[in-house]
């Protein structure tokens, strides 16, 4: 039998078979000449309990000033910082490498090899990357939400550098019922003090259903700046997450560890110090006195 080679009907192989060698090629590459269907993903509806308040952007807390407040109570915090510190430092770790995985090793670990990569190198060292992987990894200890700032170059090829903004200042617009996506982000350090028109506006891209975006993110010549926020999953809320530590200041117990020292600060500055203790016998009053005991 020769050797028999069926196309795809773009043109393309698809199947290579014979008797003379025993080939076999596969191209599962979709056709040009096929249409394949573009399927998005909608989430459910956002919370109302959530969204309560709500303005151009979603309030984060009841009084949108919850970073703010709890920033300023971890700061009493003995504990509660020193804790949120060894987390950051142990979420920054001591570098960022590129490699590959070779196989597994016949104990079953992964085999890796260090990759030089250039382009990369080049992106990080322009944007400073290590401060900003520092911000990033503080932010999500503390709120267990950063927000990473991408900034593409000219014509939207390539990635030019990264930035970041801090939590504390961002808020998310409400999410798009039609998309289920966030479309923006609203950025100002004097929340909830601020007006729309004193905010940065920024586009969002969804760090789950980012590939649905980028056809859309590279016909946009006039934008050139992305933010994609990545947050820990609540099982509640749609826009902030509810930070892990947060049970400890919600039931009071933050409170009263921040008290304890206040307390005994204010007790050793104000209580009474003895210099001298003069015990006086009773007999004293008995000879000054002489109906004492019947007094």
């Amino acid at each position: 039998m020769s050797t028999v080679i069926k196309k795809t009907p773009g043109g393309g192989t698809m199947l290579v078979y014979g008797n003379n060698k025993p080939v076999a090629l596969m191209n599962i590459s979709p056709s040009k000449n096929t249409d394949a269907p573009k399927v998005n993903h909608t989430g459910s509806v956002p919370s109302k309990d959530e969204e309560d308040g709500k303005r151009d952007w979603i309030p984060w807390g009841v009084n949108d000033d919850f970073p703010k407040q709890a920033g300023k109570l971890i700061r009493k915090s003995t504990v509660g910082r020193s804790g949120l510190n060894l987390i950051t430092k142990s979420l920054y770790g001591q570098r960022l490498i590129t490699y590959k995985v070779n196989g597994l090793s016949g104990s079953g670990k992964e085999e890796m090899e260090l990759v030089p990569c250039p382009e990369w190198e080049e992106i990080v060292s322009r944007s400073n990357f290590d401060l900003v992987r520092l911000a990033l990894c503080q932010d999500y200890a503390y709120f267990q939400l950063c927000v990473p700032q991408i900034i593409f170059n000219g014509n939207k090829t390539k990635i030019w550098a990264f930035h970041f903004h801090k939590a504390s200042h961002c808020r998310f617009a409400p999410i798009n019922p039609k998309t289920g996506l966030i479309p923006y982000v609203y950025i100002s350090g004097n929340f909830p003090d601020v007006q729309t028109k004193d905010c940065q506006k920024l586009p969002v891209i969804d760090s789950l259903q980012y590939y649905d975006q980028i056809e859309e993110i590279k016909a946009d010549y006039k934008t050139f700046k992305y933010v994609m926020p990545q947050a820990w999953p609540d099982v509640l809320n749609d826009y902030y997450p509810v930070v892990f530590w947060d049970s400890a200041r919600e039931s009071g117990w933050l409170d009263i560890a921040i008290s304890i020292p206040a307390y005994k600060k204010a007790l050793f500055k104000n209580q009474m110090s003895l210099k001298y203790h003069i015990d006086i016998p009773m007999e004293y009053f008995e000879d000054l006195y002489k109906d004492w005991k019947s007094m």
